[in-house]
């Protein structure tokens, strides 16, 4: 019997659940229920939640729910709030099913569209049991089952709850207001809210109230984890399975499946993987495998008896499939083959097998060039030592205007070995860098001794010079002087077998004549203070010294020059002026115009100085050429300050001397500083 605290509590969750199933059913706000909520569930602000046990257990077939129109895949369907089933993806364009008569009363509709809804009522002297309202669902079906009307107030079948049942009848299709039906969860499953329904009449209709349960699927918590496996299936309640995939290499060692009983256990045991394994790997032909275990991801490697290589893969690991890596390999005979053909000479030994020793002879008077006189086949199938090579002697040359002094006529010269060769007198070994060397029974070249080259340049004349080209035999050298001084003697020479021919002429100063005598008038020398007479008896008069012509009074200067300039032992110009009688006074040479007869002398006295004093700088600037010769080679290893001059001021020069020569200087290099070579101008000197 309900005491009546019993009573005024089933009263307040009455009219708290009313108020609920009335807000539902008009399709206003619903209250977020209190109990636990899918996390993978959307939840919106306005509280359209998914329930899909509650709905299942009403008969309801939930569509595929959104959060927004996006996720609805055609075009035609938007993204709706559908009770139970939450926000889901309908056609507001759908039709629920014809309502059908309803006996002993009526019921009024808004329409057959989703959201529609449809209100009952019952005639005169009959009672309502149900819903009053329903509305248009988003699977096309009227919301809960239908009410009747009846002629006593009772209610009908109490409602379903998932995973539970009541105690009541099930026979029994209607109950008496104020009866009382107490509901239990299946096994494995926890009950969760109040557990009972109350058959009541409120606001003109008879309907279960009170009832809020829920039947919760018991948990049977974390299964573990298995090493080298991956685990299907998150779910750990009553009901859930979980499913055990070993990694490639493994095999499982158990049950795949646990499944969470009504217990909170789970069935079974946790299960293992462990690696697969291969076969026994065979020993190969005149070889063994070597291993330590045959499990996956294991290897066995494999070895060739003495004298036998291994042909194919070394080692081999134990794959998933429980197959070895590979082909197998196998072992074969180690062969070198011939080590190749000797010219003049010959191989002791015929076997090539691995470990066999094959040693090389050359023939006599050959001389044997090479890392080794014998050579051992290898593991790899090669030879330690390349075949060596057996060069032949050279007989020695004959030499014209010379001889071989270090080998005598009849000998051989051995491979790689050189000749020493001396010229008769005044001839001397043509230019070449390297001395004559015997190459496998031929020379790298013949020596050859050519007519002598005259070593240094003629001797120069004083207040003269030297221009020779040349100086190699037949070569000729020509003889020049300076300004103002007349060559007496041979203009060129030639050298001859070493020697320069005829002797050194001389370079005389030349001077000019009296000019003469000057009638009505008379000549001037130009001098550094001034100028002055001329007489016969001045002597010795240098170039490029000047002489003025000057008329007697009441005489003037008439078809010729005003003065003359003596040139290389010439007046120039030759001719002389006249002094004529003229009706004007004669503009005599005073101090005055003596004074700039001076001034004019010394300017271009300076003006020549300082031609002089450019070129000297200029000269300066340069050295001598150094040439290539027949018995010297030259090579520039820096560039001056003019780079296309070999021999501008800052060049640097390599000097090599051909064989029988040496160089006068220490490093072989030389350097243009100032005009001349430092530390001297290198020279190729006959060795002695």
């Amino acid at each position: 019997m309900a005491t009546s605290k019993d009573i005024v509590k089933l009263v307040l969750q009455v009219v708290a659940l009313v108020l609920v199933v009335q807000a539902t059913e008009i399709g206003t706000e619903r209250p977020i229920p209190d109990y636990d909520i899918d996390p993978l569930l959307p939840v919106d602000p306005e509280g359209c939640l998914r329930n899909r046990e509650e709905a299942a257990a009403r008969g309801r077939q939930c569509l595929r729910k959104c959060a927004s129109d996006a996720d609805c895949i055609s075009t035609r369907k938007r993204c709706l709030c559908d009770g139970l089933c939450g926000w889901s993806c309908i056609r507001p364009d759908l039709h629920c099913a014809d309502l059908g008569v309803m006996e002993n009363g009526n019921y009024k509709v808004t329409g057959d569209h989703f959201g529609a809804r449809v209100m009952y009522s019952c005639d005169d002297g009959f009672w309502m049991s149900g819903p009053k309202e329903r509305v248009c669902q988003g699977d096309g079906s009227w919301s809960e089952r239908g009410p009747e009307c009846r002629q006593k107030a009772m209610c009908g079948v109490p409602p379903q709850v998932p995973h539970a049942r009541h105690n009541a009848s099930e026979k029994v299709q209607e109950f008496d207001v104020d009866d009382v039906v107490q509901y239990t969860c299946f096994q494995g499953y926890d009950p969760q809210g109040y557990p009972r329904a109350k058959c009541l009449f409120f606001n003109g209709t008879t309907q279960w109230y009170g009832l809020d349960l829920r039947c919760i699927p018991r948990s049977c918590g974390d299964p573990g984890e298995v090493k080298n496996a991956r685990r299907e299936g998150e779910i750990f309640t009553f009901t859930s399975r979980v499913t055990y995939h070993c990694d490639p290499g493994y095999e499982l060692v158990g049950r795949a499946n646990r499944y969470c009983e009504s217990k909170g256990e789970w069935s079974g045991v946790l299960p293992s993987c462990r690696p697969v394994e291969c076969p026994i790997p065979r020993d190969v032909p005149s070889g063994r495998a070597v291993y330590t275990t045959t499990t996956y991801q294991s290897d066995a490697r494999y070895e060739c008896l003495n004298g036998y290589r291994l042909v194919g893969p070394e080692i081999r690991v134990c794959e998933a499939n429980k197959q070895w890596e590979g082909e197998e390999p196998y072992c074969e005979e180690i062969k070198c083959g011939s080590p190749g053909i000797l010219h003049n000479g010959y191989v002791k030994g015929t076997s090539t097998r691995f470990g066999t020793v094959i040693y090389f002879s050359c023939l006599e008077n050959m001389t044997f060039v090479g890392q080794s006189a014998s050579t051992t086949c290898q593991k790899d199938g090669t030879w330690s030592h390349p075949v060596p090579k057996c060069m032949a002697p050279c007989s020695v040359p004959s030499i014209e205007h010379g001889r071989v002094t270090n080998y005598v006529p009849e000998a051989r010269v051995p491979h790689d070995k050189h000749i020493t060769v001396d010229c008769i007198a005044q001839y001397e070994l043509r230019y070449n860098t390297t001395p004559a060397t015997c190459n496998n029974g031929s020379w790298t070249h013949i020596p050859t001794c050519i007519p002598a080259r005259c070593k240094t340049l003629p001797r120069r004349p004083r207040h003269g010079m030297v221009i020779a080209p040349k100086t190699d035999h037949g070569m000729k050298a020509l003889f020049r002087c300076k300004d103002g001084y007349q060559l007496i003697g041979p203009n060129v020479t030639e050298c001859s077998f070493g020697r320069w021919a005829g002797e050194t002429p001389i370079c005389n100063e030349t001077y000019c004549p009296f000019p003469g005598i000057l009638e009505n008038g008379r000549i001037l020398l130009v001098g550094h203070m001034g100028m002055y007479d001329y007489r016969p008896y001045v002597k010795k008069i240098t170039n490029n010294r000047q002489i003025m012509y000057e008329c007697e009074r009441h005489y003037t200067l008439s078809e010729g020059p005003p003065g003359a300039t003596c040139v290389d032992g010439r007046w120039s110009p030759q001719e002389k002026p006249k002094c004529v009688r003229g009706s004007h006074p004669q503009v005599r040479w005073d101090r005055k115009k003596r004074e700039a007869v001076i001034r004019r002398q010394r300017r271009l006295d300076m003006r020549r100085a300082k031609r002089k004093k450019r070129g000297k700088r200029k000269h300066k600037g340069f050295c001598k050429p150094v040439e290539t010769t027949p018995w010297m080679d030259v090579t520039v290893l820096k560039k001056g300050w003019m780079s296309s001059s070999p021999a501008s001021r800052g060049t640097v020069i390599q000097v090599t001397c051909g064989w029988g020569y040496s160089l006068n200087i220490g490093n072989r290099t030389a350097k243009c500083v100032a005009g001349r070579w430092k530390p001297r101008k290198p020279e190729c000197i006959t060795s002695t």
